[in-house]
């Protein structure tokens, strides 16, 4: 459920790590991060023999346009060599809540779900970089001579 946003900029997101909490070790998961936002997908690379926590610490620029969709699909995925990725958990972050409040910068926790039961938490980052508008008033006083 997407809440429109009136903000313009592009959202820095830094997938720091994961804290799996699934039946299957970690050491035998190969697990990446995919984020699905607007039409683009991104994904941090594999991390091979893993151990809990898995860290990541990979940046994504994501551009936001005002009014488009707030939701980040956020997914832990385990890679396979033959055959399809396997998903390990899915969570979702909503932009409306961070775009509008005050700081630049927050730290926040996606709780992974699948079949219904927590599978974990990815930690991530997001930082916010407003467009700049034409009319800035430095951009003002620096064309007066």
């Amino acid at each position: 459920h997407s809440v429109p946003v009136n903000w313009a900029g592009t959202v820095r997101v830094t997938v720091q790590s994961a804290d799996l909490a699934t039946r299957k070790s970690v050491r035998h998961l190969d697990p990446y991060v995919r984020m699905k936002f607007s039409r683009n997908r991104y994904e941090t690379m594999a991390k091979y023999g893993s151990s809990n926590p898995v860290h990541f610490n990979e940046t994504f620029d994501l551009d936001y346009s005002a009014g488009a969709s707030s939701v980040i699909d956020v997914s832990v995925m385990d890679k396979k060599q033959i055959g399809t990725d396997e998903p390990i958990g899915r969570g979702y972050i909503d932009l409306s809540q961070f775009l509008p409040a005050q700081g630049r910068s927050f730290q926040t926790e996606v709780r992974l779900v699948r079949h219904g039961e927590s599978v974990g938490v990815v930690n991530v980052r997001l930082q916010k970089f407003p467009d700049r508008t034409e009319d800035t008033r430095e951009d003002s006083w620096a064309w007066q001579a």
